[in-house]
């Protein structure tokens, strides 16, 4: 045999392995890459308990971050501008990628002083005065309510007193009445009475 009869199967040889090395450092490179497609989207997953119906690992990330998004509810709010010592607070219900919700949503609303202390019933008083309904009583500074079926809401802070000149806090708590529904995030509004 002669030398040039070896040198060209190991050659070719060489290049495949070069090939196959090539080959799998590109798909590497495509497993760590975050363009549509790749990345995430070829790895395949397998669960034995059928909890999730996806078959790749991007779209369980997308199927997972569904169910808990659309499951925990928050809200946002927009502040209206005092009259008559009360300043206005419109609630919408928005899930937790602030998608809104339309649904009805029980929420828990209370007013803080500035040191955290609630709020006394002399001082603020919390009411409904939008599409939502009240579920508590409106004589004080925690009111129980719910939204209208947009998931929308609106509040009416009043200074009881007519002269409190400051700040405020207003923190809104989504509530559930079902055991298998969790209720999500609190959140808290600046109120700057005049």
């Amino acid at each position: 045999m002669s030398l040039i009869s070896v040198t060209a199967p190991v050659t070719a040889a060489l290049a495949r392995v070069a090939s196959a090395v090539n080959d799998l450092i590109l798909g590497f490179t495509k497993l760590g890459s975050t363009t549509a497609g790749q990345g995430a989207s070829q790895v395949g997953i397998s669960d034995a308990d059928g909890r999730i119906t996806a078959t790749e690992v991007e779209a369980a990330v997308r199927e997972l971050a569904t169910r808990v998004g659309s499951q925990l509810v928050t809200c946002t709010m927009a502040v209206g501008a005092e009259a008559s010592q009360a300043i206005p607070v419109t609630i919408n219900t928005v899930d937790l990628f602030a998608v809104p919700v339309s649904k009805i949503q029980k929420y828990l609303a209370s007013v803080y002083f500035p040191t955290m202390i609630l709020g006394t019933a002399a001082a603020f008083r919390l009411s409904e005065t939008g599409v939502g309904a009240e579920v508590s009583t409106t004589a004080n500074s925690q009111l129980i309510f719910t939204t209208d079926a947009n998931g929308d809401a609106t509040l009416s802070v009043l200074d009881q007193t007519g002269s409190y000149a400051g700040t405020a806090f207003l923190i809104v708590t989504p509530i559930s009445d079902s055991a298998e529904v969790m209720p999500g995030m609190s959140r808290v509004q600046v109120l700057t009475f005049a």
